[in-house]
């Protein structure tokens, strides 16, 4: 059976579909460095093209399978605040199907992020921009490579023409492999691929190199990234070994949500994961080789690559093998072997020593962090050339959500709602007491510290655990038996529009009587601290 890789990237589709016993005659790709890893790796016949200006004369006769990966980028929710460039992207589904049309191969198979299955649900329907291409498609379904035997949890769509019952009863069969399984593999010497079971000894193992453990401010953005985004679900940091990993992204810096964070024991620090263990989270073989310059091309080529584990497996459907049969792709014909050309080290980028003078800050206060869409944040603002540090308290639907920046009207209101103001003053006595002295600081200071211009002096995040530490005892001040004079005030400031306009989000009574203390607490907190820090 003949096959040709459209958007071949480094040969995730091509290293699978040889193991299963397919031959790819030809592959197109446009980015020169996946073009030359998919060529030094694997050889065959790799066209360095754009497929968008393809022309379909140039294209091979009698194809059995047309196979391939359009860029997803266009489709990410992570692209443009989540909206993508659908237009666009559609453009190399459309060549993808105009190659699909041309050839009429037995079998086709295009793989891309689960959005695209419904896009081109609704394309494909009459009155889309796909229709001319609608009796071409029989499949669209959307598969989790963790359940093949990727040690990685990557959700992604495939659609075509292919025998698909026949794949999803490979799941039935293959072993679950875990973080766990990657990153101690490739800690012994010699190292044993725990995928395809070859053996390397660690010298010869490229782009291992570790990078050094992060510090303890980024160690604290990524958690604060993961586990306290204002939007976003809550992520594990570090991440849990004993399971299959997190998708591996094309971009992964030392702080982000979407890098993947392990714990070393043995350092008692964090680290990212090597390029090599991210690859092999991919399912390449440790023999497999990256020939990108630098270690950003290096990351990319992985993140955008499809698990040759996945396309082993797709390709044995294919060829109509019955479970029963499935041999286990340590056990394939073709076992890949290092290249005789060896690249070399792309070397990592280190932890910034210092920062633009505008870098911003963000971070929730512990104690006020209530999830559900409630929290206060402490965040920076720039203007010309101005420094200001503002607590300020969000609310609401992710996408209806409110802002409140409070200030000496929410004080005078919140101590209204008391019919005892004792506790009110003593909460307020209690703060000047205990963290007057933020008050005292250079707000340009504070950035300075943030930035690495200045090693001595209050940093962002020492208010905020500051700030945090006093929330427990305002609180037990307050009392709970205030409760009854607090709801009203919490729930009129949250649900009612003459403090913020038209707002369709309406939290729950049951939500507002479970959080309005912490909430009335934060309130004093933060407007005591803007009160403090207000820009003259």
């Amino acid at each position: 059976m003949k096959a040709i890789d459209l958007y071949s990237g480094i040969g995730g589709w091509s290293l699978g579909l040889k193991m299963a016993g397919i031959e790819v005659i030809q592959s197109y790709e446009w980015w020169k460095p996946a073009a030359t890893t998919l060529q030094k790796n694997l050889g065959g016949a790799v066209s360095q093209v754009d497929i968008r200006n393809l022309s379909l004369d140039e294209l091979p006769i009698d194809v059995d399978l047309v196979v391939g990966s359009p860029p997803c980028t266009q489709f990410s929710y992570s692209n443009r605040g989540g909206s993508g460039d659908i237009e666009d992207g559609l453009r190399d589904i459309s060549k993808f199907l105009e190659v699909v049309e041309h050839l009429r191969p037995k079998y086709w198979v295009m793989e891309n992020v689960p959005r695209v299955a419904s896009i081109l649900r609704n394309e494909l329907a009459p009155g889309g921009r796909l229709q001319r291409f609608n009796n071409l498609v029989e499949v669209i379904e959307v598969v989790d490579c963790a359940s093949f035997g990727v040690p990685q949890r990557r959700r992604r769509m495939l659609a075509g023409k292919f025998p698909f019952e026949i794949l999803a009863s490979y799941t039935k069969l293959t072993p679950a492999r875990t973080l766990s399984d990657i990153v101690g593999a490739l800690a012994n010497d010699p190292v044993i691929d725990p995928v395809y079971e070859c053996a390397l000894p660690l010298f010869r193992v490229t782009d291992n190199e570790f990078e050094a453990p992060l510090n303890e401010e980024e160690a604290r953005l990524n958690r604060e990234a993961k586990q306290y985004h204002p939007v976003y679900n809550v992520m594990p940091f570090p991440e849990p070994m004993g399971r299959p990993a997190r998708t591996v992204t094309a971009t992964e810096t030392r702080v982000s949500r979407e890098s993947l964070i392990v714990l070393d024991p043995a350092e008692e620090s964090c680290r990212r994961l090597t390029t090599r263990e991210r690859a092999c989270l991919q399912s390449f073989p440790i023999s497999y080789q990256l020939f990108g310059k630098s270690y950003s091309d290096r990351q990319k080529m992985i993140g955008n690559a499809i698990p040759p584990v996945l396309t082993y497996h797709i390709g044995h459907s294919i060829l109509g093998t019955k479970p029963e049969a499935l041999p286990p792709i340590s056990e394939s014909e073709y076992q890949h072997l290092l290249p005789d050309e060896i690249p070399g080290i792309a070397y990592q980028r280190t932890a910034a020593k210092v920062y633009p003078a505008t870098r911003r800050f963000r971070a929730a206060i512990p104690h006020l962090r209530f999830g559900s869409g409630f929290r206060f944040d402490l965040s920076n603002d720039c203007i010309g050339g101005e420094f200001s540090w503002r607590v300020r308290f969000y609310f609401g639907a992710s996408k209806d959500y409110r802002c409140i920046e409070p200030n000496d009207d929410i004080l005078d209101m919140a101590r209204s709602a008391l019919t005892n103001k004792g506790p009110f003053d003593a909460a307020m006595d209690l703060l000047d007491t205990r963290l007057g002295y933020i008050g005292h600081c250079d707000l340009k200071g504070i950035q300075d510290v943030w930035t690495h211009r200045s090693r001595t002096g209050l940093g962002p995040f020492a208010i905020v655990d500051a700030l945090g530490n006093c929330v427990p005892e305002i609180a037990a001040i307050l009392l709970p038996d205030q409760t009854a004079n607090i709801y009203p005030f919490i729930a009129d400031l949250v649900n009612s529009s003459s403090l913020n306009g038209t707002f369709s989000h309406q939290t729950s009574k049951q939500k507002i009587r479970k959080i309005c203390l912490p909430v009335f607490t934060g309130l004093l907190i933060s407007a005591w601290f803007n009160r403090i820090t207000k820009v003259p």
